[in-house]
């Protein structure tokens, strides 16, 4: 499972580290979000958890870090959300190995 480039090796499934506690509204994240023309991260939450699907891949859990940041689960790779002046999610950054690509929420 790679969320951005397949050339680069994923080594053993992670389990998130430091795990937070849940956003108190975990709705305000979901969305999709275009990294790429080609290439969005939609996000989602239901039954109390949350979720990111890339194009293409299998939908995986995400947890909380801290703040609005999450680790995805089984990939070394995290999600930083941006929010504008009025606190409204509008952007995240995927950090993955070495790389962070930027989008905004559509």
């Amino acid at each position: 499972m790679h969320l951005i480039d397949a050339s680069f090796p994923l080594g053993t499934p992670l389990r998130p580290r430091d795990i937070g506690d849940m956003p108190a509204d975990p709705a305000a994240f979901e969305g999709t979000y275009a990294l790429a023309p080609d290439f969005d991260v939609v996000v989602r939450a239901r039954d109390g958890a949350m979720f990111a699907q890339a194009t293409g891949q299998q939908e995986l859990s995400i947890a909380p870090l801290g703040g609005d940041t999450f680790a995805v689960d089984g990939v070394e790779a995290e999600l930083h959300f941006g929010r504008d002046a009025a606190g409204q999610v509008i952007s995240v950054e995927l950090h993955q190995g070495g790389q962070v690509v930027r989008g905004n929420k559509r």
